[in-house]
């Protein structure tokens, strides 16, 4: 169990949030459709099958794939001096460092002369899965959205949408953007605030006697 500690909490941290967004999701809901003169839904599982949950749910998760595809990706060819979060600047790197990017790159041209196909795909699967989790989560949201929006049409007497039609509605992007910034903002913070500050033990943060301006945690 030690081993595995920070994703067992992590996992037991999601669980018990998502337990509270149904919770407190399906009160909300049902508040909205007693409003509207609709049936409140009588169940848990009825709302974990609603639109409602799902497009919640897919909206927050969207976010955060495509926030972790893009700082996977970025940190990969920019830099920011002094920040744990950023790899080492070119002029301060040692050449300890220098031989294990060596070794690095010759290791991978050797792989792709015998797998072209497979190493190259290996090569960048961390993103590629990342990425298309966040597409998997941003259509099963505008799927939800879709759906949600006909309903909504239906109760006022106005005509159904399109799926594609989705995609020009303010509310959904709204709904993504909201989340999208404070993503991006977030990842920004703690590459600034890890130039300054520090946070003993963690892997996250750099030493205690380095300088601010020493770049990557290592």
């Amino acid at each position: 169990m030690k081993k595995c500690g920070m994703t067992i909490v992590l996992m037991t941290l999601f669980i018990l949030s998502v337990f509270g967004q149904i919770h407190a999701g399906l009160g909300a809901y049902n508040d909205d459709r007693v409003h509207e003169g609709l049936l409140a839904l009588p169940s848990y599982f009825e709302y974990l099958k609603s639109d409602h949950f799902i497009s919640s749910m897919a909206e927050n998760m969207e976010s955060e794939f495509l926030q972790m595809g893009l700082f996977v990706i970025l940190s990969t060819y920019l830099y920011q001096r002094g920040s744990s979060e950023s790899k080492k600047l070119p002029e301060d790197m040692s050449n300890e460092d220098s031989q294990m990017e060596m070794l690095e790159v010759k290791y991978c041209r050797q792989q792709r002369a015998q797998r072209p196909v497979l190493f190259r795909l290996y090569e960048y699967s961390l993103t590629l899965a990342l990425l298309g989790l966040f597409l998997i989560f941003f259509l099963l949201h505008a799927k939800s959205s879709y759906n949600l929006i006909n309903e909504e049409h239906a109760t006022e007497g106005k005509p159904g949408i399109s799926f594609v039609d989705v995609f020009s509605e303010d509310k959904f992007w709204f709904e993504s953007f909201q989340n999208w910034q404070s993503e991006f903002f977030s990842v920004a913070s703690l590459g600034i605030l890890s130039i300054f500050l520090r946070q003993m033990g963690s892997p996250q943060s750099k030493k205690m006697r380095d300088p601010n301006w020493k770049t990557g945690s290592g």
